[in-house]
């Protein structure tokens, strides 16, 4: 980049004078170093204070306008630091890249053609302790220094105490004039999601704290996003929670989400409570779990398992103001939103892994949103847009500086930490558009962001009318974006063998009570908690995770185990064919319909057939029957299975000794028959024998 043939040149600044004015400093411009680092004149112990600097506003600066600047300096040793001056130091010319400009402001240093624009003093700081210095630069003085040439320019502090001078802070400015063509792309996304719940619903008396107008977090980020140009990420169960109470939900609740709703904003889908898709992934499950059914937010069955009729003490019930309507409206009623793109799926820890792609695919996400650390990135995608394809499914990728650079200005604790990243965003994203870098550029706001720090951050770049807007819903629909590949998996999980018996132990009760219309709304509420426990909101209470999960577990483990075989012991069986007796117990509140099956490990006892039944409600030991054939005598396992009329497996398998005594009817009337014939034979013989003599006499 080449300055204009008006622009003063460097001796003119270097004799430019500072406007004196109120407030305004009054120095002369002049060469910051004479060409060298500040750490070539450094003195010793420069390691004990560190400056950190910041413009104020964003960092930019319209032509006419004054810049003020925050220097703030840490004493870390353990000696005071003596009164000095904070020496305020401007580059001349933009960076010839967006590297460049990091560079520089990852590795702080005055440079050759840096002009010194202000020297305001700093007070002794006592060992330990920190000190805010300010200072306004005049209008003037930025004229002269950056002259009609817009873009990004470094400013630096360096600490000057006792003839010693110390560490060197960095940040930008962003110098705008009437010629400023710059118009990158930039788009952010902020996560509006519920807190953590054992249910997947709020309960009145918690929406009634979260919408508080004063207090009310949700309140708060409604607040914070009002006026902004941000993309809304919602989780349906924000929407859910309170339509779900219908005439019950609180008033305050109701105008909040009506409030949300006024959002000229884009709004795109999150997962249902925000699910913490490496968990479920990791658990077991074949895709994502949806919210199909509020049946049981309607019946109370989320407070109360009507299935066993326990209530779980860890899972907070309804507020007795919100009581629930007599028919329960639909899913898709419940959360519905005016989205313009497809579900985000957004890993609360910003990683995928190979495995995870299938199942996203099959959980039919619009796209899955990961920082380009993720990726094996390339050029040609940082060219073409945060737009890419892992395989065959779409994914959204957040640049890493910018994201960085967003989240440090919203959570940094002390004004100047706060405003320094502001400041180099702003510069990093003039630099792109006028450095040919990637224009299009989206970052993310990390879950559970202060609204207030948000809310300033935000307004702040949609002050800012040279920055333009991009679309996620656009991104979703990017037809010829570039492959890219994953960096290697993560390890799995904390929690993950909690979560496995979670979803196996939800699917088990579901498969059970297909089919069963008295059981939705328990299935409807169960599906709901996983769901919560499930959550994102979950990753900064592990204890409280434990606890949920726990609690949870037995509700499930008590549904799916609610049919099971009652005690049946070892069986003599005597005969041909017949009937082996097999007792069933059903725990649950509802009939449910079963098949019996049996298989032997031998050729000496054959089953004929399967049985079914319908095990009535809590019907205690309830006597089937498996019809069998003998073939030999001899001792067998018998091996009883109960399926669904789905042909899933209920439960574990039986196995039962059986002693057979084949035919034993059969065998008895031949022994009989045989013995009846040897009695007559004896007695013929008998008779035979004794009528011998007469005959001998007779004839005598």
């Amino acid at each position: 980049m080449r300055r204009g043939a008006h622009e003063p040149g460097p001796a003119a600044r270097a004799a430019a004078a500072l406007a004196v004015a109120a407030g305004v400093l009054t120095v002369v411009v002049v060469p910051l170093t004479g060409g060298q680092s500040a750490s070539a004149a450094a003195a010793p112990d420069a390691s004990t204070a560190q400056v950190t600097v910041a413009p104020t506003d964003g960092g930019v600066v319209r032509a006419g306008g004054t810049l003020r600047v925050l220097v703030e300096v840490h004493n870390s040793g353990t000696t005071a630091l003596p009164a000095g001056r904070a020496r305020i130091g401007l580059a001349q010319l933009p960076p010839a890249s967006t590297a460049t400009l990091l560079q520089r402001l990852h590795q702080p240093a005055v440079i050759a053609g840096d002009l010194l624009v202000g020297t305001p003093r700093t007070p002794a700081i006592p060992a330990g302790e920190t000190r805010d210095v300010r200072a306004t630069i005049a209008a003037d003085t930025l004229r002269a220094v950056f002259g009609s040439l817009s873009g990004a320019r470094v400013l630096t502090a360096t600490l000057s105490a006792a003839q010693a001078t110390s560490d060197t802070g960095a940040s930008a400015v962003t110098w705008v004039t009437s010629d400023f063509d710059a118009r990158p792309s930039f788009t952010s996304v902020v996560p509006f999601t519920a807190p953590a719940t054992a249910t997947g619903l709020l309960t009145a008396d918690q929406l009634t704290a979260l919408t508080d107008p004063a207090t009310g977090a949700w309140s708060a980020e409604l607040d914070a996003l009002r006026g902004t140009d941000a993309v809304i990420a919602l989780d349906p169960a924000v929407p859910a929670s309170v339509r779900v109470l219908g005439a019950a939900a609180p008033t305050q609740a109701t105008d909040f989400l009506a409030g949300l709703a006024a959002l000229p904003n884009e709004f795109v889908p999150l997962p249902y409570a925000d699910t913490d898709l490496a968990l479920t992934r990791a658990a077991g499950a074949p895709s994502l779990p949806k919210a199909t059914s509020f049946a049981g937010a309607q019946s109370g069955a989320e407070s109360s398992d009507t299935a066993t009729g326990a209530t779980p003490s860890a899972t907070p019930a309804p507020s007795a103001s919100a009581t629930p309507s007599t028919t329960a409206p639909t899913a898709a009623a419940l959360t519905s939103w005016n989205y313009s793109g497809g579900t985000i799926a957004w890993p609360a820890d910003g990683a995928v892994a190979a495995g995870d792609l299938r199942f996203l695919r099959d959980s039919t996400v619009g796209a899955v949103l990961i920082p380009s650390a993720a990726v094996n990135d390339t050029a040609a995608r940082a060219a073409a847009g945060p737009a890419a394809r892992l395989g065959r499914l779409p994914a959204i990728l957040s640049d890493t500086t910018t994201t960085a650079l967003l989240n440090a200005a919203v959570s940094a604790g002390s004004p100047t930490g706060r405003a320094a990243p502001l400041a180099d965003l702003m510069a990093v994203l003039a630099t792109t558009s006028a450095a040919a870098d990637p224009a299009a550029l989206l970052a993310t706001v990390n879950r559970g962001a202060d609204p207030a720090t948000l809310g300033r951050v935000l307004h702040v770049l949609a002050g800012e009318h040279w920055i333009g807007v991009g679309s996620v819903a656009a991104l979703q629909r990017t037809t010829a974006a570039p492959a890219v590949s994953l960096r290697p998996a993560r390890a799995a999980p904390a929690g993950t063998g909690t979560a496995h018996a979670l979803v196996t132990a939800e699917a088990a009760g579901r498969r059970l009570l297909t089919g069963v219309d008295a059981a939705q709304p328990l299935l409807s509420s169960q599906r709901l908690a996983l769901l919560g426990v499930l959550s994102s909101a979950w990753r900064g209470d592990p204890s409280g995770w434990t606890s949920a999960a726990a609690t949870l577990r037995r509700r499930l483990d008590a549904t799916a185990g609610g049919v099971h075989f009652a005690r049946n012991g070892n069986v003599n069986y005597y005969g041909n064919t017949g009937n082996l007796p097999v007792r069933v117990q059903n725990d649950l509140a509802f009939p449910v319909k079963v098949t019996l099956q049996g298989s032997s490990d031998s050729g000496r006892l054959s089953v004929d057939g399967d049985a079914t039944a319908t095990l009535p409600a809590k019907s205690g030991p309830f006597p089937m029957v498996l019809p069998v054939h003998s073939i030999s005598n001899g001792e067998v396992i018998l091996t009883t299975t109960l399926r669904t009329t789905g042909g899933s497996i209920i439960g574990t398998p039986l196995e039962r000794r059986i002693n057979v005594a084949a035919g034993w009817e059969t065998v008895g009337a031949v022994v009989f028959g045989v013995a009846l014939a040897a009695l007559f034979a004896t007695g013929v013989y008998r008779n035979v024998v004794r009528r011998r003599p007469r005959g001998r006499r007779a004839m005598a």
